[in-house]
């Protein structure tokens, strides 16, 4: 690094932006200027780097001499943060995709009952009016004998279904 630009520790995309000449002119003018952002290595490679720039000045403090920056190496902690908000991000959509299916299925579970009510009242009604008949038929006295087990063979019949339609609405 001796004889070569400070700014060789900054990416490409960060010397073409001007960023070097920001942090000096703010460290100059402020006494410090903090960055957290992408750096290069000697051989060229990437990391995370979080530190400070930092005026030096003369012996009596007037004048810039030239810069220091102090920094280290965050690109664990910075993909250790990134994977801990994209679980973040992973669980919260889970939670949404949860709430959502829970919606549909109590949505569906409403559909059902109502479909079930309907179903129910649109087997009853039809036989109603047939046990309505068969009760007629029973308490008419000239029903002829060879009849009577025709109105009991379908009275055990229309009970039969309105116990499998009871049962159906049970399950």
């Amino acid at each position: 690094a001796i004889g070569e630009s400070a700014d060789m520790i900054f990416v490409e995309e960060d010397r073409l932006a001007g960023a070097p000449q920001r942090e000096a002119a703010q460290a100059i003018l402020e006494g410090r200027a903090a960055d957290e952002r992408w750096h290069r290595r000697k051989n060229g490679t990437r990391f995370w780097g979080s530190g400070v720039m930092m005026a030096m000045r003369d012996g009596d403090g007037t004048h810039p001499i030239g810069l220091l920056k102090i920094f280290r190496d965050q690109t664990q902690a910075r993909a250790a943060e990134q994977a801990l908000e994209t679980s973040r991000a992973e669980l919260v959509q889970a939670l949404v995709d949860n709430r959502k299916a829970r919606a549909e299925a109590e949505a569906a579970s409403h559909a059902k009952d109502r479909f079930l009510a309907i179903l129910s009242h649109e087997l009853r009604t039809p036989l109603t009016p047939i046990v309505m008949a068969l009760h007629a038929l029973e308490r008419h006295a000239e029903l002829p004998k060879s009849l009577r087990g025709t109105v009991d063979v379908l009275r055990r019949n229309v009970k039969a279904e309105l116990t499998l339609i009871d049962d159906l609405l049970d399950v």
